[in-house]
């Protein structure tokens, strides 16, 4: 009978002590963040193996040159050279990576996100980067945003 009783009582104070928070009330607010910058920009080539039944995902970093970010005009300019081949990135990869099946990604500032505005190709996924000059709008955690230009100067294997 003690038995039973100790067990409802910890099984009714379970949900009790479970919804209780730690935190007090009155806690200063943090300030949002107001930076819609873009810091960096990279690409990287993609292909799939299966060849050895086991199939494998390989990435190929692609070198990144002439990196112009331009924070006051909201410009980045760069230019992309194709590594050569070498171990794990075969001359046939190297030979099908093209500005239209390329991964391109950056940094942004703290708490922002980025969107692609019309054509321009998701971050983050492959996509067809030869029309070689995009939008990408940058919006601070403030709420604040800032319409960024990338172009594509040279495309070189």
């Amino acid at each position: 009978m003690k038995k039973t009783i100790y067990n409802t009582l910890i099984i009714l104070l379970m949900p009790v002590t479970a919804l209780t928070s730690c935190l007090r009330m009155g806690l200063d607010e943090l300030p949002a963040y107001n930076e819609a910058e873009i810091l960096d920009f990279n690409f990287e080539y993609r292909w799939y193996d299966g060849s050895t039944g086991l199939g494998r995902m390989y990435v190929q970093e692609l070198n990144v040159s002439n990196l112009t970010i331009d924070s006051e005009t909201a410009t980045v300019s760069l230019d992309l050279i194709v590594p050569a081949a070498s171990g794990n990135f075969p001359e046939s990869e190297r030979d099908r990576a093209g500005l239209e099946n390329i991964v391109g990604y950056c940094d942004i500032s703290l708490a922002a996100t980025i969107a692609p505005i019309g054509d321009a190709p998701v971050l983050g996924e492959i996509g067809n980067w030869s029309a070689k000059d995009f939008e990408y709008r940058v919006c601070a955690a403030d709420g604040s945003e800032k319409i960024w230009r990338l172009t594509i100067n040279s495309f070189n294997k």
